[in-house]
C-alpha cells in the first residue's frame, strides 16, 4: 500500500464478515457430562452479543475512515464521466448511512425510557473520557521517578506521527446530579476520533515499512553494481594484457561455427526453395481441385437436367401408354360390340328385340307375325319355357286364326339377359315345332318381303296383343 490508497484492513471490497459469537443468543453451547444452568446460558448469550455489537461497531469505524479518505482524495479532481460522479454519489451515501447507523445506536441510548440504562452508560462514557492526570514524582527519599521514560522514535516518520490526546472533559458529575440533555452530549461524537487516529497511525507504520523495505532494496542494489562493475574492470584488464596472442582453438571453433553458420544458411536456402515448391504444388493442387469441383458441379447438374428430362419422358411414356391401352380398350369394344351385333343379326335373322309398355322390363322376340292370331285376350297368356328350363324366358301365348289352337307367338326375355344372350338362346331353340310358322303365315312372310323388295316398305298389320 502506498500514501494515495486506503490501508489493507480499512478496504471496502474486502471487509470481513461478522465473526459469529462463541455462544449465539437462543442457542446455548452444549455441554457433555453435567447439565448447564440458565444462568450460564444467560451470561454466555450475553457475551455474545456484547462481542458482536463490538466487532460491527469497529468495522463501521474502519470503512467510514476508508471510504472519508477515499472521497477526500476524489473530491479535489473535477469528475470527468458519468461513471465517477455514480462512485462519489454511491461514497456519500454509504457515509451518510454509516453515521446514521452509529447516531442512531447512541440516540437509543440517550432517548432511553430506562433511567438505570441511561445512567449507567453516560457514567461510563464519563470514565472513559476522563483527562489523563499527571503522575506523581516520589521526592523524599530518593530522587528516582515513578513514570517509565518516553520513548525515544526510531525514525523520523514516528515523529510525524504524535500519540492521540484525548479531547479535555469537564470533571464528571457526581450521581446525584441529573443526566443532561441529548444536546450537551457533543463531547460523545469525539470518540470517532480514536478510531481515525488509530488508522492514521498504522498508515505511517507501514509508510515506515515500506521505506525502510525501499532502502535496503536500493542499497542491495547498488552493491551488486559495484560488484559488476568490479569484474568487469578486472576481466577487462587481463583481456588487453594478451590481446595480441590468438588461440588456436579459438581459430578453430570460428571455423567449425562459420562451418556450422554455412550449413545453417544452405538448409534454410533449401527450405526456402521446397517451401516455394510445396507452395507452387498446393497452388497447383488447390486449382485441380478447383476444377474438379467445377466438373463435379456440371456433372451433376447435367444429371439433374437428365434425371428432369427422365422423368417427364417417363411420365409422356406412361401417359401415351395409358391412352393406348384406352384406345386399344376402346377398339376392342368397338369389335366385341360389332361382332356381337354381326352374331346377332345373323341368330335373329332380321328380327330384332323390342319394347312394349305393357311388359316392362322385358325383351321381346316375334316369332310369328301379329296378323296369324285372332287377338283374343282371353286366350293370351304368358307361360314359363319348360322345354328349355332356362331362367329369365317365357312364351307369350295366342290363339292362331287359321287352326284356333294356342300358340307362341313372342319369346319375352328377362332385361337382366343382354342381347348376345337372348339371340344366342334363340339360335339354339329355334328348330322347335311351335316356333316354326304356319302356311298362311309363311304365305304372309313371302308377301312382305317381295313388298320390300320392290322398292317400299309393306306396312305391316299392328299387333293386337
Amino acid at each position: 500500500p502506498t500514501s494515495s490508497g486506503p490501508h489493507p484492513r480499512c478496504a471496502m471490497v474486502s471487509l470481513p464478515s461478522l465473526a459469529p459469537s462463541s455462544a449465539p443468543a437462543g442457542r446455548p453451547k452444549t455441554t457433555v457430562g453435567r447439565k448447564r444452568s440458565a444462568a450460564d446460558q444467560q451470561n454466555e448469550a450475553i457475551a455474545g452479543l456484547c462481542k458482536t455489537y463490538t466487532a460491527a461497531t469497529s468495522k463501521l469505524l474502519y470503512a467510514f475512515a476508508a471510504i472519508h479518505e477515499q472521497d477526500s482524495s476524489g473530491s479535489g479532481d473535477k469528475v470527468s464521466s458519468v461513471e465517477a460522479a455514480l462512485a462519489l454519489s454511491s461514497r456519500s451515501v454509504l457515509l451518510e448511512k454509516m453515521a446514521a447507523t452509529l447516531s442512531s445506536g447512541v440516540e437509543k441510548i440517550v432517548r432511553s425510557s430506562d433511567v438505570p440504562v441511561r445512567t449507567a452508560v453516560l457514567k461510563d462514557l464519563r470514565v472513559r473520557f476522563r483527562p489523563r492526570e499527571d503522575p506523581t514524582l516520589a521526592t523524599v527519599g530518593c530522587q528516582a521517578e515513578l513514570e517509565p521514560p518516553a520513548k525515544q522514535p526510531r525514525h523520523a516518520s514516528d515523529e510525524a506521527v504524535p500519540p492521540p490526546q484525548p479531547p479535555p472533559q469537564p470533571p464528571p458529575p457526581s450521581e446525584d446530579e441529573a443526566v443532561p440533555p441529548p444536546a450537551s452530549l457533543s463531547s460523545v461524537s469525539s470518540a470517532t476520533t480514536a478510531p481515525r487516529d488509530m488508522y492514521e497511525r498504522l498508515k505511517a507504520w507501514e509508510e515506515k515499512k515500506q521505506a525502510r523495505l525501499a532502502k535496503e532494496r536500493q542499497k542491495a542494489e547498488d552493491e551488486e553494481k559495484q560488484r559488476i562493475e568490479k569484474a568487469r574492470a578486472a576481466r577487462v584488464s587481463s583481456s588487453t594484457l594478451y590481446s595480441h596472442v590468438e588461440s588456436k582453438i579459438k581459430r578453430e571453433r570460428v571455423a567449425v561455427d562459420d562451418a556450422r553458420v554455412a550449413v545453417a544458411e544452405t538448409a534454410a536456402q533449401e527450405a526456402i526453395v521446397a517451401r516455394e515448391l510445396a507452395e507452387r504444388a498446393a497452388e497447383h493442387d488447390r486449382r485441380q481441385a478447383v476444377a474438379a469441383e467445377e466438373a463435379r458441379r456440371s456433372a451433376e447438374a447435367a444429371k439433374t437436367r437428365a434425371e428432369t428430362t427422365a422423368v417427364v419422358a417417363k411420365e409422356q411414356a406412361s401417359t401415351a401408354t395409358a391412352l393406348l391401352e384406352a384406345l386399344r380398350l376402346k377398339v376392342s369394344r368397338e369389335a366385341k360390340a360389332r361382332a356381337e351385333a354381326k352374331e346377332i343379326a345373323e341368330a335373329l335373322g332380321g328380327r330384332d328385340l323390342e319394347r312394349n309398355p305393357m311388359f316392362p322390363k322385358k325383351k321381346i322376340l316375334r316369332i310369328r307375325l301379329a296378323e296369324e292370331f285372332d287377338g283374343r285376350v282371353s286366350a293370351e297368356f304368358r307361360q314359363r319355357d319348360d322345354e328349355s328350363g332356362d331362367k329369365g324366358v317365357s312364351l307369350l301365348m295366342g290363339r292362331v286364326y287359321a287352326t284356333r289352337s294356342v300358340e307362341p307367338q313372342c319369346v319375352l326375355f328377362d332385361e337382366a339377359l343382354s342381347d348376345l344372350e337372348c339371340a344366342r338362346w334363340w339360335q339354339r331353340h329355334q328348330g322347335r315345332k311351335s316356333f316354326q310358322p304356319t302356311k298362311m303365315g309363311a304365305a304372309m312372310q313371302r308377301t312382305r318381303a317381295l313388298g320390300e323388295g320392290g322398292g317400299g316398305k309393306a306396312k305391316g298389320p299392328s299387333s293386337k296383343s
